[in-house]
């Protein structure tokens, strides 16, 4: 074969080979159109030489049918491979131009009732409950009440025995005894001595009616002296009977100063026995303050004695017992056990420590729901009777009181349960699912639906409750609220809007 016609040959073989590459590619563009376009732009890029071929063999080398071989897989790899690179950016380009819509759910807000329950656990204890200890050091005589007994208010539960409070009080009773009888003569010596004033002040008188009478004397000695004085200067009568006049007078002036004399010395009786009537007096009051000394020993006596009896406080029940006769028992300290505990359970106090974030939500009068696990599951309603006001130190909750009529002693003290506190309830009130709310620091907004977009519109939240915010202010009842995916719209953002699915 000439070479004319081997160049013929590989024409017409290079032409067999576009062929097979057109089919190649033709397959490809079936199940790829865009790869097809683009290999039916690449099937140009090759072309048969415009030189005639050489025709000298008409059989093909068989290194050159090699060559050719791998020379058209490499085409095929090339027009299969590049321009699948070339094409990712514009189906991109066209998404992003496009842009799918955010699909919501959206509706108007719903209105419910609201209420905001805390629950706590808590203990329950009686409402009064007190540990029996003795307030003497004392031998213990008899036990009268055990476990689980049934007391009322005073009555004796344990008995002491002391014999050296019993010595010490006839002690001091025979002491009183001796102050009474001090205290009766100390009132005798005053009543004597006010006798004696009596007499003493009539003995005054009687001088003083003395002094009249030598008065009056004196003043009829001193004109029978002066009438007799004139008889005898006239010569009537001798000079005798002018002396005798005159003895008279002196007589009766030295009676009346006898008589003075006498009343000052009755004063001065009087002024000694006031005196000692007032002695008698200050006797009187010391005898009775010792007497009143000897009464309170004796009291304080019998009030030692009465803690020889130990009493309950209340009606009650023994809960605690660690005593039996013969223990000596000592005064009670603080680190000294109760000897009985007595508890009144016929009211039970049902305590619930709530944490401080909720604490300030408790009201006297919240409705509450106790739970008793030990009473397989049953429950008891009540209302919070008191708080402890100031938060615990350690745990940081405020502990809120339930009392509950225990009539039927169901309740045990010791018993735990769980306690739901109605710490709010808002009847009626417009919500909105947490889905549908952002909250920034203390604002708090959600998006409602206009014109297919979503609006930033600011609200005021209320109470929450499980999946729900109250709305207290910044919508109404018709407006239409997105109810999801709030945290990832933005303002004026275009979105496709779905009903929720029903309740």
């Amino acid at each position: 074969m000439s070479d004319g016609n081997r160049e013929l040959g590989i024409g017409r073989q290079g032409s067999g080979d576009r062929r097979q590459k057109s089919v190649a590619c033709n397959a490809a563009s079936r199940s790829n159109p865009v790869l097809g376009t683009q290999y039916s732009v690449l099937s140009t890029q090759y072309r048969v030489p415009s030189t005639p071929p050489n025709l000298k063999s008409p059989i093909p080398n068989p290194q050159s049918l090699v060559a050719l071989f791998f020379s058209l897989i490499l085409l095929l790899l090339a027009g299969c491979n590049e321009p699948v690179v070339a094409d990712h950016n514009p189906p991109a380009a066209s998404a992003a131009s496009g842009g799918a819509l955010e699909v919501v759910l959206a509706g108007p807000p719903v209105r419910k009732s609201l209420k905001l329950i805390s629950v706590q656990p808590a203990r329950v204890e009686p409402i009064e409950q007190t540990p029996i200890q003795s307030k003497i050091a004392a031998y213990v005589a008899e036990v009268v009440v055990d476990f689980g007994d049934t007391v009322k208010k005073d009555q004796p539960l344990i008995k002491l025995r002391a014999p050296e409070l019993d010595a010490e009080l006839a002690q001091k009773q025979a002491l009183l005894e001796q102050a009474k009888a001090e205290l009766v003569q100390a009132e005798s010596g005053a009543t004597a001595a006010q006798a004696a004033i009596v007499t003493a002040k009539s003995q005054v008188v009687r001088s003083a009616a003395a002094i009249e009478r030598s008065q009056a004397d004196v003043r009829l000695r001193e004109s029978e002296h002066q009438r007799i004085e004139e008889l005898a200067n006239s010569g009537s009568v001798n000079r005798q009977l002018l002396d005798e006049a005159r003895q008279k007078l002196a007589a009766a002036e030295a009676s009346r100063s006898e008589s003075r004399a006498a009343k000052d010395s009755a004063q001065a009786v009087v002024t000694q026995v006031e005196a000692d009537a007032a002695k008698a007096m200050a006797d009187v009051a010391a005898a009775r303050a010792r007497v009143r000394v000897a009464e309170a020993n004796v009291t304080q006596l019998e009030a030692m004695r009465s803690y020889l009896t130990l009493a309950a406080p209340f009606d009650g029940v023994v809960t605690l017992r660690r005593v039996d006769p013969g223990h000596l028992v000592q005064p009670a300290s603080a680190s000294a056990e109760p000897l009985l505990v007595v508890a009144r359970t016929d009211r039970m106090r049902i305590t619930a420590p709530v944490p401080e974030l909720e604490a300030a939500a408790v009201d006297i009068g919240d409705e509450a729901t106790i739970e008793v696990q030990s009473l397989k599951g049953a429950e008891f309603t009540g209302k919070v009777s008191r708080t402890s006001l100031a938060l615990d130190e350690g745990s940081r909750a405020l502990d809120a009181i339930i009392d509950l009529e225990n009539s039927d002693s169901r309740l045990r003290p010791g018993m735990y349960a769980t306690v739901r506190l109605t710490l709010d309830e808002r009847k009626d009130a417009l919500t909105l699912p947490t889905a549908a709310i952002v909250r920034q620091g203390k604002e708090a907004f959600c998006y409602c639906l206009a014109d297919g977009k979503a609006v930033k519109t600011p609200v005021q939240l209320g109470i929450r409750v499980g999946d729900d915010f109250e709305i207290a202010s910044g919508l109404s009842d018709d407006v239409l609220a997105i109810l999801n995916k709030a945290t990832s719209l933005k303002d004026g953002q275009p979105v496709e809007a779905t009903k929720p699915p029903p309740p």
